[in-house]
């Protein structure tokens, strides 16, 4: 036995949520810090990037809201 602990599948399930919680304040700051940055990126680059963080965000708000509703 290798001595480490290994935790039980619903702490991996709240500890993830714990961490999805924070998740849309970081995403949203990489977007306002983006939208800082907008003159001085490419269009094409700018819409990539924040097309891809808002993506993420949503997917991230459904992982709560489904969490939430399984409470």
């Amino acid at each position: 036995m290798s001595g480490r602990l290994h935790p039980t599948p619903g702490l991996v399930v709240v500890e993830r949520v714990v961490a999805s919680n924070r998740l849309p304040e970081v995403l949203e700051g990489q977007i306002d810090a983006l939208r800082g940055r907008r003159d001085e990126m490419e269009n094409d680059a700018y819409l990539e990037e924040l097309q891809s963080l808002l993506l993420e965000l949503a997917l991230v708000q459904r992982e709560i809201d489904e969490a939430r509703a399984g409470e």
